[in-house]
């Protein structure tokens, strides 16, 4: 019976952890696309400018 709280606790931890890495990862994501646009969009901008 001790055991159980431990579990509860572990199970909920491993839980988070999972939350958490889903969501960094989500946000990493969302980042890294929206620094790609905007990237190429500055790239883009001097040929839109010249032509």
């Amino acid at each position: 019976m001790n055991h159980t709280p431990y579990l509860n606790t572990s199970a909920n931890i491993s839980f988070l952890d999972h939350f958490c890495w889903l969501h960094i990862t989500t946000f990493k994501f969302y980042i890294e696309s929206s620094i790609n646009i905007i990237l190429q969009w500055c790239l883009d901008l001097p040929h839109a400018s010249v032509a």
